[in-house]
């Protein structure tokens, strides 16, 4: 029923496309609250200690945990710009299968 930017096919039956819909908005609102941990993650702070590798290792989550480039924030917003992209394709679909269908209806 539609297709993404990289060529493959997703087929889907009419009657399913919004639940399908439904479930990846659910996706995102997961991406949205696992964003929202990571960003906690960048405001940890080394213990106390002096422990070089311990601060270095919290220095790293941190990092690793924020929006820079190559980071989760940044992959995290790719990957729900990409799901969003397959449900506004699904949505267009639908909208096209409907109004084909309406049409179809009309003339009979």
């Amino acid at each position: 029923m539609a297709s993404d930017s990289s060529g493959l096919k997703l087929v889907v039956a009419p009657e399913k496309v919004e639940q399908l819909i439904e479930g990846l908005k659910g996706v995102i609102a997961e991406l949205d609250d696992i964003h929202q941990q990571a960003q906690q993650l960048t405001q940890i702070e080394a213990p106390g200690s002096g422990d070089p590798h311990t601060q270095y290792a919290i220095r790293e989550i941190s990092r690793l945990a924020s929006d820079d480039d190559g980071c989760h924030g940044q992959v995290n917003r790719q990957y729900k710009q990409t799901i969003q992209n397959v449900i506004d394709n699904l949505q267009a679909s639908l909208n096209a299968y409907r109004q084909t269908e309406q049409q179809n209806t009309m003339r009979a």
